[in-house]
């Protein structure tokens, strides 16, 4: 059953039993919204008969084949539930879950506030959630009580995975609010499931895909004005911006141990000043991990997370933005204005590449990342050869400044590896961070050359869009 995305449960509510089935009981960026039956049942069995949803007892009928049905696991809760009205809005049920999750002598905390939207539409529980979860330290679930269940019952938990940028699924088809729709809730829920993984894994590619995705929202949102924007889209582009601002701080650091300190050949470097060197990074890395964390659960991201969760559900952008005749046009030529007004900006850098400074130089990579989301963004409305050999000769060459930025962050190797905090240690430090900046120091300027050469391959390659 689990397999097919249903699950079966027998509640004991004040002396009776209630069996409840739930198709679509997947969980993304906190957000659930399955097909769900209800019946009361004369004792602990289930009885699929009193599905009312044909399709869905078909469906129930199908996955389990006659065989027979058994507990796998069991949690026990106390809930507090509240029912929360506003006359010509809706009804909205707020649930209070603690308790645990019991399977063969084993148990697993819970802890949990669920706000079930009975009537009215999702902008009423986003302004509730935001009302009631303000100034509350929060995480959003990524996974529903059956599922981590089943994952106690089988003994595995598996490890949170990045989750990397999608392309849209657009087409010609598409008016502006939909592809809006499908663009921003892509790189939404990449913030959101790395959001998670930053809390609960070491991995470094989870600090750098929530950076990302931090990123890709504002280009987003970027992308399709001035048609859709107001105030509380810029209010979320610069949260946005805030907050990657402090996952930088996380990827900052990885980028110092596995990019540049690691990526220089051993023997390249003392043996025992460049192990003095990595477990001195190491360490700094880990505080400013737990800092990153501690902001990551700070409530004054709460209401950020719920903004987040129901964004392209909630109906407030629509209210700020444009009217509904021009939401309802083909998104064909927004996408085409955006590609455009970012392709210059990137022209504009790209046309004196030689003569460059550092800023221009950082200047430019960051246009050529938002250019690049855009691309991603649009791309689907331009199937073919043309546009991926567009994309491939753009990523070569964001790679290329992408390296050149991580040696600017490298030249911080210096004043973070001083002798004030391990007067013995110090020396060794920095005689490994001379030997790390003086080996990357040599491919600098092969790297910035290689830069201008991509430059002109991308510049002389058809824009697609056009």
């Amino acid at each position: 059953m689990r397999e097919a995305g249903l699950s079966l449960r027998l509640r004991h509510v004040s002396g009776r039993w209630i069996q409840t089935v739930k198709c679509g009981t997947s969980v993304t960026g906190g957000i659930s919204n399955p097909l769900e039956s209800e019946a009361v049942v004369p004792g602990p069995q289930p009885d699929l008969s009193l599905i009312g949803d044909a399709e869905l007892r078909q469906q129930i009928s199908g996955a389990i084949e006659e065989e027979p049905l058994v507990p796998i696991f069991e949690t026990s809760v106390h809930r507090t539930t509240r029912r929360l009205e506003s006359a010509g809005r809706g009804a909205i049920e707020l649930a209070l879950d603690n308790g645990e999750i019991r399977c063969s002598g084993k148990a697993q905390p819970l802890s949990e506030a669920e706000l079930e939207l009975i009537s009215g539409n999702p902008g009423f529980l986003l302004d509730i959630g935001q009302q009631l979860l303000a100034d509350i330290p929060l995480v959003l679930s990524q996974t529903s009580k059956a599922e981590r269940g089943y994952r106690l019952a089988r003994g595995k938990v598996p490890p949170l995975k990045p989750q990397k940028g999608e392309r849209p699924d657009l087409s010609a088809v598409d008016t502006i609010e939909s592809a809006f729709e499908k663009i921003v809730g892509a790189a939404v829920d990449q913030v959101l499931s790395n959001w998670r993984v930053v809390l609960d894994s070491d991995d470094p590619e989870g600090p750098h895909q929530l950076r990302v995705g931090l990123r890709r929202l504002r280009s987003a949102l970027q992308a399709f004005r001035p048609t859709i924007d107001g105030p509380c889209l810029r209010r979320i582009a610069t949260n946005a911006r805030d907050l990657a601002r402090r996952v930088g701080e996380l990827r900052d650091a990885d980028v110092m141990i596995d990019d540049i300190c690691r990526s220089v050949p051993v023997a390249e470097t003392d043996e025992r000043d460049r192990s003095t060197l990595l477990r001195y990074l190491d360490e700094q890395r880990n505080h400013v991990r737990e800092d990153v964390r501690a902001e990551l659960k700070h409530p004054r991201w709460s209401t950020f997370q719920v903004e987040l969760a129901l964004f392209t559900r909630a109906a407030h952008w629509r209210e700020e933005s444009a009217s509904a005749k021009k939401l309802s046009k083909p998104t064909a030529k927004q996408g085409q204005k955006a590609l455009e007004k970012t392709w210059r900006k990137v022209r504009k850098y790209g046309r004196s590449i030689r003569a460059l400074n550092i800023e221009e130089r950082h200047a430019m990579r960051k246009a050529l990342k938002t250019f690049r989301y855009s691309v991603e963004f649009f791309m689907p409305l331009y199937p073919g050869k043309a546009s991926e050999k567009f994309l491939k000769r753009l990523k070569a060459l964001q790679d290329v400044f992408g390296y050149l930025n991580d040696l600017a962050v490298a030249e911080r190797l210096k004043a973070l590896c001083d002798e004030e905090h391990a007067p013995k240690e110090g020396p060794s430090r920095l005689r490994a961070v001379d030997q790390v900046l003086a080996w990357h120091a040599c491919r600098a300027d092969n790297a910035w050359l290689d830069a201008q050469k991509r430059w002109k391959r991308l510049e002389r390659t058809a824009p697609f869009w056009q």
